[in-house]
């Protein structure tokens, strides 16, 4: 589990996309041998105007969740 601080003004939605691209960074198949598959959001609600940022990181799968969503590659 990881855990980010709001920037000032930013919504739980865009600090969800802000910190997918971070996580990636570190996370992604260049980075790690086994690399991540999914990212379980608590939180934020899924909105569609996130799939482009995330389709940008190969993910492929959008469930939105009592809890928050899921994205899945």
């Amino acid at each position: 589990m990881t855990w980010f601080p709001l920037k000032g003004g930013e919504t739980l939605e865009d600090a969800a996309v802000r910190i997918s691209y971070s996580l990636d960074d570190h996370y992604n198949g260049l980075a790690q041998k086994d690399c991540y598959k999914f990212l379980l959001v608590f939180g934020a609600k899924y909105l569609t105007s996130m799939e482009a940022s995330f389709r940008e990181l190969e993910f492929k799968k959008f469930e939105p969740t009592s809890f928050g969503f899921v994205v899945g590659k």
